[in-house]
């Protein structure tokens, strides 16, 4: 039959006629990678299972055996025991409410990694749902004080790291013990897509080895096209019926859009989890979270560094810390003042325009510490032994205390405590021009301090290539400040600062 062609590469192989929704647009053709930090062999999906209830019990096994371990530990740290009975009751119950919530999740998203990041925190909200039910049952029942918080906290950090191992150890042995016999997916792809076998590996690195792939040559005139969906459908029934799927998967790739519509549509009829991957384009933008706007939905391809909330406490925690610290170091501001007068001749201050929050451009300001003042359109940097820089400046630099006045253009607003150090003028023009995305910096106010400072990227940059680096840490905190960043980037640069790293001269 035309418009139908035989798959010669896997078994069983089925050749089939397919089409496409047109909301989906074309097929993903860029090669899924694993993201979660869990290895391929360690992947496994629910559906992949041969005994899935083996694993739901092994999960309450866990938190029953932690409920007792846990109890066991910290009643013998405080030199004593207790009766098993009551952690044995609270086992019981905690893994009856988590093992079984878990398995009502993972039936929900059978064809996710078991130790993914969203079955993780899955995971981590129902078990915080079952400590709040199991403390409710404490004091319910009026055994509250039998239930001591070390007790609790011990019970649930143990509980929590034994269901975790669960997932990530678990799957792979029970794949290799048993494995899905009739519960692997169906794949319905055109033509000689390099997506599907790029999904077909990722599914056989969930543990499906029993996959179906139809294959469809959907370029054929109406009338062949008519004849080979009704022949693709009852293929894909008979398929179905036999292996007992559970889910059939449609790779968008080079269909039509017309033709991939008629096929979705037709495949409704299955009683079965349907699953389209759209084109590299459209999977792109399904990375990102959908807000609504009013009626409408939307991609956010971009949200906010910070609220209206984080950027005032921000504020306030940059005034906090600077005013206060610039009275108290106003002494060792006035000597070192003095001393850069009297070892060489020019201003105390060295003052450059830099771009600022929004490109907005602004007056740094820094103890002079080399013999030239430069600001034009071309700035030189500072290179090693550079014979510009005084005797002073050179431990001004390497202690970071020419930094010391830009406390001072925190308070003005001009910058923060913490942000992606502002360059030159001349240089932001030169990197914009080399560097993807260089402007991103600008969507925060610069810094003392940055995540890239902590991160040993700190003094010049001898080549476009270690700025490109530098920047890519520049970005990433642009992209995720928040309050709690800047307090770990604050505490890791006092830890660098007091063991004298960086390589600033």
């Amino acid at each position: 039959m035309s418009g139908v062609r035989q798959n010669g590469n896997l078994s069983p192989k089925v050749a089939v006629a397919s089409n496409v929704a047109a909301s989906f647009a074309r097929a993903s053709a860029t090669p899924t990678t694993d993201l979660n930090g869990v290895g391929l062999a360690s992947k496994r999906s629910y559906s992949s299972l041969g005994s899935p209830w083996l694993f739901t019990l092994s999960e309450f096994a866990a938190v029953f055996l932690s409920s007792i371990i846990g109890n066991a530990l910290y009643h013998y740290a405080l030199g004593g025991w207790q009766s098993i009975s009551v952690a044995a009751a609270i086992g019981v119950i905690s893994g009856l409410l988590f093992a079984s919530g878990m398995h009502i999740v993972d039936n929900a998203y059978p064809m996710r990694s078991m130790a993914g990041p969203e079955a993780l925190r899955d995971a981590s909200l129902i078990w915080a749902g079952v400590i709040l039910v199991v403390l409710f049952l404490a004091f319910a029942v009026a055994e509250a004080d039998i239930l001591s918080r070390g007790s609790i906290f011990s019970f649930a950090g143990v509980a929590y790291v034994g269901a975790v191992g669960v997932r990530v150890f678990v799957p792979p042995a029970l794949s290799r013990v048993s494995q899905a016999k009739g519960r692997s997916p169906l794949v319905v792809s055109v033509g000689d897509s390099s997506s599907a076998h790029t999904l077909i590996r990722e599914l056989r690195s969930l543990g499906h080895s029993d996959i179906t792939l139809f294959e469809v040559v959907a370029g054929v005139r109406d009338l062949e096209w008519q004849a080979a969906l009704r022949f693709t459908i009852g293929s894909i029934c008979s398929a179905v019926r036999s292996k007992a799927s559970t889910n059939i998967c449609v790779v968008a790739a080079e269909f039509p859009e017309d033709r991939l519509a008629d096929l979705v549509e037709a495949l409704r009829i299955i009683p079965t989890a349907l699953h389209v991957l759209p084109g590299a384009r459209d999977s792109a933008l399904l990375r990102y979270p959908v807000r609504r706007i009013g009626q409408l939905f939307a991609v956010e391809l971009q949200k906010n560094p910070m609220n209206a909330l984080q950027r005032a406490g921000k504020r306030a925690i940059d005034l906090f810390i600077c005013v206060p610290l610039l009275i108290f170091i106003a002494p060792l501001l006035v000597v070192l003042a003095l001393v850069i007068k009297l070892e060489s001749p020019g201003p105390i201050l060295f003052m450059q325009r830099r771009a600022g929050y929004m490109g907005k451009t602004f007056a740094i300001l820094k103890f002079r510490s080399m013999n030239v003042l430069e600001d034009g359109e071309a700035v030189k940097q500072v290179c090693r032994n550079d014979e510009r820089v005084t005797s002073l400046g050179r431990w001004l630099r390497r202690t970071s205390l020419d930094e010391l006045p830009q406390l001072w253009n925190v308070v003005m607003g001009h910058m923060s405590l913490v942000g992606p150090r502002p360059h030159a003028l001349a240089h932001d023009t030169f990197y914009g021009a080399h560097i993807d995305n260089y402007d991103v910096r600008h969507h925060v106010k610069p810094g003392i301090t940055g995540w890239a400072q902590v991160n040993g990227l700190r003094g010049a940059t001898e080549s476009l290539d270690v700025m490109r680096e530098r920047v890519q840490y520049d970005l990433s905190y642009a992209r995720n400040a928040s309050l709690w960043f800047d307090m770990r980037i604050l505490a890791q640069t006092a830890w660098v600062l007091s063991l004298g790293q960086g390589n600033a001269y």
